[in-house]
């Protein structure tokens, strides 16, 4: 699995996205506060991708909040790879830990 920095408003993120925004709606309603491509393209997150080669297996983002402290603003496996450890990956292994 390789975890990398990437653009929340790449084309090929929009799917994922939209399924992820759509299921938080639908559970949620209007208590729903989880960011869209241009929220999460902020200067102060930083939006990273899981692949395995050429699929597409997840994304989290973290906003800075200071230079010790961050938020997890956005974390989600792609349907087919829920269960495969791609969300722990992104929080243990991958995203959290590059950022200190």
């Amino acid at each position: 699995m390789e975890i990398r920095r990437d653009d929340p408003t790449a084309p090929y993120v929009a799917d994922l996205l939209a399924h992820h925004l759509e299921e938080l709606r639908s559970v949620m309603a209007e208590r729903a506060f989880a960011l869209d491509a241009t929220g999460l393209s902020a200067a102060t997150v930083t939006f990273w991708t899981a692949w395995q080669d050429d699929v597409l297996l997840g994304f989290g983002a973290l906003k800075e909040l200071d230079h010790t402290h961050g938020e997890v603003k956005s974390m989600r496996a792609a349907p087919a790879a829920r269960g495969t450890g791609v969300g722990r990956a992104l929080s243990y292994g991958g995203i959290w830990v590059m950022t200190v």
